[in-house]
């Protein structure tokens, strides 16, 4: 994600797990996160970037489609 252009940072914690298959290639790689933390973040970078003005089109759908009120 893109920084807002106030230098917030916005994370959600994620656990991967990748296996070494040799000669510089990943054979596996899985990812572990709980959606609803990622939810969490997001609403907060959604607002950030509409209050700095910097909201892309596709934010701004994606925030309406989830029926969030941007303040």
């Amino acid at each position: 994600m893109k920084d807002p252009r106030d230098g917030s940072v916005h994370g959600a914690p994620v656990i991967t797990v990748l296996e070494y298959a040799g000669d510089d290639k990943w054979s596996y790689e899985e990812d572990a996160y709980n959606p609803m933390n990622f939810l969490v973040m997001l609403q907060g970078y959604v607002q950030r970037c509409h209050e700095l003005g910097t909201l892309s089109d596709d934010a701004r759908t994606f925030a309406r489609n989830m029926n969030w009120e941007l303040t």
